[in-house]
């Protein structure tokens, strides 16, 4: 309209309409990097801050350029090992470990940049995941007898670390553990609920440099942290300062991302029934999958020497709504390795002969190729 009245004008408009373009470009762009730059320095005065206010429980340990956060207590063996469930960490067992503490010792520690652990320089893959607790448990000197306490995710591990030292694993308690054919009995509504977590997971890894997950979580935490209330108020704060950093949420990311490997794996390692005491602890039906009761029972057939128990009012989180059940269960089993061992020990005891209460005769290794000289008498 202004053109056709007044033509002459048509390029200043024009050219007053590009300039205000620009500028509100370059007003929103400021703005966004403004407020990208106060969430990274919110991140970071946050991450700092939790890190002073909740220094690791435990010892930081290198396994290769990285280093795992492990926490042992107790005494005695066999040692039970604790493996949390998907992106868990040695957080997440307050209720249960010092109990178990109280019988032999525990070793907890969390994996590669979950808790107070340090980030992998690569993705983990199982195998990696298997050979860092490897690593670690040499580095501190903690030797078997074990006895794996696996919750959800943590059973694959166990069975995989099972696998590759069946001499030194002695028992097994599979805390609502997950089967090798979960996914593929998943209804189609639970499939794309696993899909919108994975993708939900590589988005938070992504925005939580800016403090977008620590913010999200200052406001709707308690939606997130709710299937965790049996924890105390500080254990709650624990969890929350470790869920805002981007290693978790990377970490999280990368789990969800090979968890169908760690099935595959698990579910390869199928053979001939073990012999060692195991324990299935497991809630009541899953309301969105209804094989898991069956899936359960399967995973007591691992075993020559398993038990069943039913943890009724319970939900996934076994070792947090009914701790005592996994107390218990645990307990048994080490007692019965006690058991087993001393039964064994006194069956190798060799009764004394008239030769043997002859007076004992001095020997002396060669070494060297050379014999050493008597020793005077």
């Amino acid at each position: 309209m202004s053109e056709d009245i007044y033509p002459e004008l048509a390029p200043t408009l024009r050219r007053r309409t590009v300039q205000w373009f620009f500028i509100l470009v370059g007003t929103v762009f400021l703005l966004a990097l403004t407020l990208l730059m106060v969430g990274a320095v919110y991140q970071v005065m946050g991450t700092r801050h939790d890190r002073e206010a909740f220094p690791p429980p435990g010892q930081l340990v290198d396994v290769g350029g990285y280093r795992l956060h492990a926490q042992i207590s107790g005494g005695g063996a066999p040692t039970v090992i604790i493996e949390a469930g998907l992106a868990g960490s040695t957080a997440d067992w307050p209720l249960v470990a010092p109990a178990i503490a109280k019988e032999t010792r525990v070793f907890q520690y969390d994996r590669a940049g979950l808790g107070w652990s340090d980030p992998a320089p690569s993705p983990s893959t199982p195998d990696s995941m298997i050979r860092d607790l490897k690593t670690l448990l040499d580095a501190l000197q903690i030797d078997g007898p074990y006895v794996f306490v696996g919750h959800s995710m943590g059973g694959y591990l166990a069975r995989l670390f099972q696998a590759w030292h069946p001499e030194i694993v002695q028992g097994m308690v599979l805390v609502d553990a997950a089967h090798e054919r979960l996914t593929e009995s998943l209804p189609a509504e639970s499939r794309r609920r696993m899909d919108r977590k994975r993708l939900m997971a590589r988005a938070l890894a992504a925005v939580s440099h800016v403090g977008a997950t620590r913010i999200g979580l200052h406001f709707f935490g308690d939606r997130f942290l709710a299937p965790n209330s049996a924890l105390a108020v500080r254990e709650l704060a624990v969890q929350r300062s470790s869920y805002t950093t981007p290693k978790f949420m990377s970490a999280a990311a990368n789990e969800f991302r090979v968890i169908d490997e760690l099935a595959r794996q698990a579910g390869a390692t199928r053979g001939e029934a073990w012999t060692i005491p195991i324990a299935v602890v497991t809630p009541g039906v899953h309301p969105d999958l209804p094989k898991w009761p069956e899936y359960q029972r399967d995973l007591a057939t691992l075993s020559t020497d398993s038990e069943y128990l039913l943890a009724e009012g319970s939900g996934h989180n076994v070792h947090l709504d009914q701790p005592g059940r996994v107390i218990e269960a645990t307990i048994n089993i080490v007692k019965k390795i006690r058991e087993i061992d001393a039964f064994s020990e006194a069956n190798r005891v060799v009764p004394p002969t008239e030769a043997s209460k002859a007076p004992s005769v001095i020997r002396v290794k060669r070494i060297w190729g050379k014999a050493p000289t008597s020793p005077e008498r």
